[in-house]
């Protein structure tokens, strides 16, 4: 019963998501992605490193992703692009993938945080080590 109420709330939100931009991240060799299998990565300044990781709203899967300090590593971009167009009256086709574009802004170290949420509950955190320097 109490899903049938939180539907409507979810498809609105759904809604607004889908009405932001859609930019793509520039992938190129000064752009590099964070993968599972590595917990540090060295930058130099002006370097871009990313997050991308699936959530799914209907079914309450989110994800949180931040610097510790964004004066050594800005947040530029947070993109939200769905797995396949949405389709009226179907549900749970709400599948995307949230990307995180952060660029190194100057010379130090910092921690990125990744957080896997669940229907508001925290499940999991990463930690990521960046350190940034002027040269490479």
């Amino acid at each position: 019963m109490k899903m049938k109420a939180l539907l409507p709330i979810l498809l609105l939100a759904v809604l607004g998501v889908s009405c932001a931009s859609h930019k793509e991240v520039e992938k190129n060799m000064d752009t590099i992605q964070i993968t599972p299998d590595r917990d540090t990565y060295e930058l130099t300044v002006g370097q871009k490193i990313y997050y991308a990781g699936t959530v799914h709203g209907s079914v309450g899967i989110q994800k949180e992703c931040n610097s510790a300090d964004e004066a050594v590593l800005k947040l530029i971009d947070k993109d939200f692009k769905y797995a396949k167009p949405l389709v009226e009256g179907e549900t749970g086709g709400d599948r995307a993938t949230e990307t995180y574009t952060f660029e190194a802004a100057s010379e130090g170290k910092t921690t990125v945080t990744i957080e896997d949420w669940y229907r508001g509950d925290l499940e999991s955190t990463r930690k990521i080590n960046i350190h940034v320097s002027n040269t490479p």
